[in-house]
Order: structure tokens, then C-alpha cells, then sequence
């Protein structure tokens, strides 16, 4: 699902997607890649497009087909997953700057395996698999980096997951 306006990727959005700090469990919030400043954000970012939601408005819809990746660099944003068998949602993450959603999709091509909306106005760099591809061919090395980056950070919440009653 494509959301609703896109605007220009900006300098102010490199630096609030790196300015998150840890969260409260002392856990790094944003996506760390060792060896990169805001040049190789920048870089990267410069492939995306940035889009703002409104409070309410679905950002990825469960079950939808699509292989985004979106940066969080404003706003809240909520992830559950929805039985629809009995209609109830159990919620799996609250998403903040510095964060990034839609991996799962991203990697394996499969449909989206979650539903995430804004709770409040939210500004989201997307990368599509294509715009990922272009900047693989460009920088070898920083889309290995990133890859890597996030393999760890995919482990990291698959873990986390499993370690949920």
C-alpha cells in the first residue's frame, strides 16, 4: 500500500531518524551500521521517499502484498496483528523514530504479516526493493553493510518474539 502524499527527503530527516537514543530496556532503538555517519545515511536516504500519515491512517495493511521498507523519522506508529477468524488484534510493537517496519515482507517477499498504523502524525522513508537494488549497484559495500545491519536487527525481534508468554 503506497500512503498518501510523498514529499522530498530532507537533511532534518537523516539526523531525527539517527537522534533516538535507547528506549527504556536500554536497547538501541534505531538501525546501527558501524562505521555510519550521517554521509552514509544520507547516501542511502537519498533512495527513498519520505510520506507523512495522519493519526488513524494504515501505513501497511496484514496480509496486503508489498516489499517496502520504511524508515520512522517522526511520529508513533503501532504494529498488530489481526485474527480474523475472531476479529481480535494483538499488538507486537510500537514503532518510534529511528525505527524501521516492513522487514519481514522486504526480505522474503511474502504478504505482509502484520498491520501498522499511525497513533500519531508520522513521517516514514520508504525503500522499496527496487530503489534498494539501484542503491545496491552504486554502493556494494554500504548495501552489505546495511543488509547485514539488518539480518541483526531481524534476529534481534525474532528473538525477542519468542520470548513472549
Amino acid at each position: 500500500m503506497k500512503p498518501a502524499a510523498a514529499t522530498n527527503v530532507t537533511d532534518a530527516d537523516v539526523a531525527a531518524f539517527l537522534a533516538t537514543g535507547p528506549d527504556i530496556t536500554g536497547t538501541a532503538r534505531h538501525l546501527s551500521i558501524p562505521g555510519w555517519g550521517e554521509a552514509e545515511w544520507s547516501i542511502l536516504f537519498s533512495y527513498t521517499t519520505a510520506t507523512e500519515l495522519q493519526a488513524g491512517e494504515v501505513l501497511i495493511k496484514q496480509n496486503a502484498p508489498d516489499r517496502s521498507l520504511f524508515f520512522a523519522t517522526s511520529g508513533k506508529l503501532k504494529v498488530a496483528v489481526v485474527d480474523e477468524a475472531d476479529n481480535s488484534v494483538s499488538e507486537i510493537a510500537t514503532i518510534a523514530p529511528g525505527s524501521v517496519v516492513g522487514e519481514f515482507a522486504f526480505f522474503d517477499g511474502g504478504p505482509r504479516s502484520a498491520k501498522v498504523w499511525a497513533v500519531t502524525h508520522s513521517r516514514l522513508l520508504q525503500l522499496t526493493l527496487h530503489d534498494f537494488e539501484r542503491f545496491q549497484q552504486t554502493h556494494l559495500e554500504k548495501a552489505a553493510a546495511f543488509l547485514f545491519a539488518m539480518a541483526r536487527l531481524l534476529a534481534i525481534r525474532v528473538r525477542r518474539s519468542n520470548e513472549r508468554p
